[in-house]
C-alpha cells in the first residue's frame, strides 16, 4: 500500500510539473516597453515619424515602432498626443535630452505622435 501511494504521489507531481510547463510555456509573449519612452500603466499607442527631407518637414510614420537612430532628433514642438475624444492634451510629453528619454506624463492619452527631424 505505501508503495502504491509513492507512485501515485509521483504521477501526480509528475502531471503537475507538465502542466504547469505548458502553461508557461503558451503564454502570449507580452509586449516589451518601448525604449526611450517611459509611460504609464494605460494602453497609449506611440507612432513614430520621420521627416523625410532636411527642413522639409515631410513626415512619413515609421516602419519600425521605435526610437529612430542617431541621424534624427526629436522634435518636441511638433510632437503631441492625444486623448479618447482626439483632443490634444498639452504638455503631455517631457523630455529628457541627457538621457534622450521621453516621459509620458499624464494617463489619459490614447495616441502619441512623435516627430523627429533629421540631422
Amino acid at each position: 500500500m505505501k508503495k502504491f501511494l509513492i507512485v501515485l504521489l509521483m504521477i501526480v507531481e509528475s502531471c503537475s510539473l507538465f502542466l504547469l510547463y505548458k502553461s508557461s510555456t503558451s503564454k502570449k509573449e507580452e509586449d516589451l516597453p518601448l525604449e526611450n519612452v517611459v509611460y504609464n500603466e494605460k494602453q497609449t499607442e506611440f507612432v513614430y515619424l520621420l521627416e523625410q527631407n532636411y527642413s522639409k518637414e515631410d513626415y512619413v510614420e515609421s516602419l519600425v515602432n521605435n526610437w529612430p537612430d542617431d541621424s534624427y532628433k526629436f522634435n518636441q514642438q511638433k510632437s503631441n498626443c492625444l486623448d479618447y475624444n482626439s483632443t490634444e492634451i498639452n504638455n503631455a510629453l517631457i523630455y529628457n535630452e541627457i538621457d534622450n528619454i521621453i516621459i509620458l506624463d499624464t494617463d489619459i492619452a490614447q495616441i502619441c505622435y512623435l516627430y523627429f527631424n533629421k540631422k
